[in-house]
């Protein structure tokens, strides 16, 4: 460290060449943010759909770190540029020397085209610290933008001869076959005279279902009485 007298020169001395003094060495220190780890609530999502994103923030300098965000991207590969979507923050605290913070925030993905991307996650995403590394911030791992694909996969009921206005039991599955995950739905049961739906064939009932993953399933049992042949349901229009 050097301190400097008459530092503006406000003074005219005997001798301009003796104002400075050098002190011993200095070290200075700082911390050093790096994401440890990074994971998410599903490897597949769609447009629009929100998941939970887990990171860890470790500091491996050599004093604490203050107070910081953590930035989340999506992104087309896994280097980190202007063109990335935003996708959320989250607040880090002070970390000690050494130690690191366990975090977690739910994001929605953004309406892009379907697709094999990168979330990014970006330690001290603002630049509010002085670390000894400005270039080790960033952690990627690959995440499916897809859409998602409703079959029912598996319809039965508790028998197939029915009296007018007798109760059927039925037991369906309803699959997502599409590499993102589905929202809220209704799976709709009819009775037709043939194999083909169409606006003619007397409807019985909904079910709701509840938003699942990519790939999964989900299976109900529902009970509606069989309408007699001059009387049908009143099918709802939501």
């Amino acid at each position: 460290m050097i301190g400097k007298a008459d530092a503006n020169s406000n003074v005219s001395e005997a001798n301009e060449t003796n104002n400075n003094k050098v002190s011993a060495v200095l070290t200075l220190q700082a911390p050093d943010l790096t994401v440890s780890a990074l994971s998410t609530s599903k490897s597949g999502v769609g447009p629009g759909e929100s998941f939970t994103i887990s990171a860890t923030v470790q500091n491996t300098g050599t004093v604490a770190a203050g107070a910081s965000k953590i930035h989340y991207y999506l992104s087309t590969d896994n280097v980190l540029s202007t063109a990335d979507t935003l996708l959320g923050y989250d607040y880090v605290n002070s970390i000690a020397a050494s130690g690191s913070a366990s975090i977690s925030a739910t994001v929605v993905a953004s309406s892009q085209a379907t697709g094999a991307y990168y979330l990014i996650a970006e330690a001290d995403g603002d630049d509010d610290l002085t670390e000894t590394s400005e270039t080790n911030n960033l952690r990627s791992i690959p995440i499916n933008v897809g859409q998602p694909d409703l079959t029912v996969s598996a319809l039965t009921t508790n028998k197939t001869t029915y009296g007018a206005g007798e109760t059927v039991t039925i037991s369906a599955t309803t699959t997502n076959a599409g590499t993102g995950g589905a929202g809220y739905s209704t799976t709709k049961f009819y009775l037709s005279k043939d194999t083909v739906w169409d606006s003619s064939d007397a409807y019985l009932g909904y079910d709701s279902v509840n938003p699942w993953r990519q790939a999964s399933q989900n299976q109900r049992h529902w009970m509606s009485p069989c309408p007699p042949r001059s009387q049908t349901a009143q099918e709802p229009t939501t």
